[in-house]
């Protein structure tokens, strides 16, 4: 397992969060890497490594970046739907997505679905690229605000 990321932009601060999380780790942390803070450039080469990208978000993030770069790297996703998280991937087609309330049953039965099935991986990182491509490319919404404008501007 690769947590990948930290707050405090690379300051080496560990959050209340990720102590915790580096205490729920401690018995297999022999299994365990936490990367702390990555450089956006670096960070597709952790992506293309990645078997899924796992993401058990808990708050309504309306667009969250690592979704769309998941995506864009091809990795399956597994998420919650709630936030933005539905309009950017959706669920059994370009993700996995929990429900809001899921429990870490429901999410570690999830990702075990995902371990143990090589064709749907294949399948939901295929559809979320091809998502992405269709509706979230830098054109297109470049395109989109522009047109927002244009349609403020009085004729």
């Amino acid at each position: 397992l690769v947590v990948v990321g930290s707050s405090f932009f690379g300051k080496g601060q560990d959050t209340p969060y990720v102590k915790k999380l580096r205490e729920l780790a401690e018995p297999i942390k022999d299994k365990v890497i936490f990367t702390g803070f990555i450089d956006v450039a670096d960070l597709p080469v952790l992506y293309s490594q990645a078997t899924v990208f796992v993401s058990p978000v808990t708050w309504d993030d309306p667009s969250p970046k690592t979704i769309y770069e998941a995506a864009a790297c091809e990795v399956p996703i597994l998420s919650v739907a709630r936030g933005g998280i539905p309009e950017i991937v959706t669920n059994n087609d370009s993700a996995l997505l929990l429900s809001p309330g899921f429990s870490g049953l429901d999410l570690s039965k999830a990702l075990n679905k995902l371990l143990n099935d090589p064709a749907l991986r294949k399948q939901l990182a295929a559809s979320a690229l091809k998502r992405v491509q269709d509706n979230f490319t830098c054109k297109l919404i470049g395109e989109q605000w522009g047109k927002a404008y244009q349609d403020l501007i009085p004729n």
